[in-house]
Formats: structure tokens, sequence, C-alpha cells
């Protein structure tokens, strides 16, 4: 069989990198749609936080239901709409709140950012994300069924959610639209990569001063690099991921994920991949919230520096 034809099937069936459900629960995987879990009190919903997804195309949604024995039912849904929408579902149906409210301070710090938000917000985008992902060809396992009984479906067909989420005047601005759908994810991209599209957002801010304040007490996550005339420079952090091939890593060094320039009226954040810009923007919006408003977002690929450089004459 040529390599080809087998991507083709490994794309019908579904079994692409990152995809998958596993809802984890004591009373084990169901495979059927629950309709009664739709009518269970909604204790709580996330939607992706906006400035993030209009800057990348990333973001998690989430809905929380109580059941009728006091306990609590969840579901989360991490998108990506340069990886055709839904990336994964997982979630528990039987904890206690207690152990709810654990688990989720546990996970928020490892999956797209997210906020709380209407659950009919909630279930735009996941719907939206889940259509997206049936005109990429892409199948989901048997207990996908579980995970979206959980979500009321909004009004309309998948084209209609669709359209809701990635159309004219959807959710997702048509310039970021326009850069995903001209840099298509290659088949074989090893697991755990991204292609490299250079985010840069722009953002209105109302303190300076406060922000850079702020920003100095969080080192080492963000480093205080120099100054370009009133523009204050950082770099974004984090420690090398277990296993990693720097030499840097046996030193004590830090990898750089990103940059923020903070001048008198703005604030400007940088990241290489569009998972890394949402990750810096849900930090900042965790530190800053309402303070810092996004204005305008641009967007390179790796193919576009290449060919500036060479039209300037650098390469």
């Amino acid at each position: 069989m040529s390599k080809s034809r087998k991507r083709k099937i490994k794309r019908k069936s579904g079994a692409r990198r990152h995809r998958g459900a596993t809802f984890l629960t004591s009373l084990g995987p169901a495979t059927q749609t629950r309709p009664e879990v739709g009518s269970w009190p909604v204790v709580r919903a996330y939607v992706p936080i906006e400035d993030a997804w209009r800057a990348t195309g990333c973001g998690s949604a989430a809905v929380i239901r109580e059941r009728p024995d006091g306990r609590w039912a969840t579901g989360f849904f991490t998108m990506s709409l340069l990886d055709d929408g839904l990336m994964g579902m997982f979630g528990k149906d039987d904890d206690t709140p207690e152990k709810c409210e654990s688990w989720l301070k546990q996970i928020r710090p490892m999956i797209p950012p997210m906020e709380e938000g209407p659950i009919e917000l909630a279930a735009e985008y996941i719907w939206g994300a889940y259509a997206l992902g049936q005109k990429k060809g892409l199948m989901w396992p048997p207990q996908t069924n579980q995970f979206l009984s959980l979500v009321p479906k909004p009004p309309g067909t998948g084209k209609d959610w669709l359209r809701r989420l990635v159309g004219p005047d959807g959710l997702t601005p048509p310039g970021l639209v326009k850069v995903i759908r001209e840099n298509p994810v290659p088949e074989d991209i090893p697991e755990g990569k991204e292609i490299a599209i250079f985010t840069e957002m722009t953002f209105a801010l109302e303190s300076a001063e406060m922000v850079i304040e702020q920003l100095h007490e969080r080192d080492p996550d963000f480093v205080h690099t120099g100054y370009e005339g009133e523009v204050e420079i950082f770099d974004w952090t984090r420690e090398y991921p277990k296993n990693h091939w720097s030499p840097l890593k046996t030193l004590g060094g830090r990898q750089i994920l990103g940059s923020v320039r903070v001048g008198p009226a703005q604030l400007i954040a940088e990241a290489k991949t569009l998972s890394m810009a949402a990750r810096l923007v849900g930090i900042l919006k965790e530190m800053f919230g309402e303070q810092i408003r996004l204005k305008e977002t641009t967007w390179q690929s790796l193919s576009d520096l290449l060919a500036s450089h060479r039209i300037s004459g650098d390469v």
C-alpha cells in the first residue's frame, strides 16, 4: 500500500495526533447519548478567553452539571482551529464537588486558556469546532456522545455552527481564518510539534507602570532584558521540559518562549506558535484582566519570513 493511501485511510478513520476522548469515571465508559444529562442543572460553564481566541484560534470550553445525587458531571473540550477544531475531550461524571474543584485547578494550566462564561457561548464554540472537524473528515469514537450530551446544541445545523465560528461575522477574525487556511499542518509532523506561525499581539493598556511592576514581580517567568527608548522588554520563559536537548538546561538556563514589550500606551506580546501565543495571552489576562485589551494581531508563517528576508536581501 502506498504512503499516500495510508495517510488517506488514517485521516478518514480520525486516528490522527492529538485526537481521542477519555471519559474518566468510576461508573465505566458510556458509548451512547444520554438525553437526561441535558436536563441536569448547569453548575458552571467555561469559554475560550476572547482575546486568546481572536489572536490564535486556540482555547478550551467546559460544561459542569449537577447530577440528581449531588455529584458533578464535567466535560472539557480543547480546541485549535489550526488542528481542525476539537483536539480532545475529557471529563468525569461522578465526582464530588470538592474533588472536581481540585481537579479543575490542576488541569487548567495544562490546557488552552478559558474563563467562566455563559453555556450558550460555550456551546457555540464546542459545536462549531465539532462541525469543523466533521468537515475535515474526522470521526470520533462512540464515547464522544457522553461528552456532547452535556452541551446543548445551538440553533441550526452543522453549517450554521461552522459559520458562527469561522464565518465572516463569526467568533474568529477573518485574518486568522485566512492564515490558518494558508498554513495547513503537514500530515507527517512529529507528535507534539506545531508549525511556526509568528504571532504579534498589540494590547491597549491603562497603566504601563502597574504592568511593568507586576512583570518584574513574576521573574523568572518574565525576565527583564532591556529598553528601547520608553519601551521595557521582557522575555517570557519557562523551565526546559524534561529530556530537552538544549545544553542550557544542565546549566540552569530557562527556555525562552516569547517576549513582552511595554510602552506608555500599549503592550506587545510575541510568540512563535499559535498555541504558545494563546498560553501567553491566558497568563497576561490572568495577571491584568480588563486592564489590557487586544487591539490587533499580525501573523507570519515561517515561509512568509523567509520570503521577506530574501526580498530584502538579508539572506
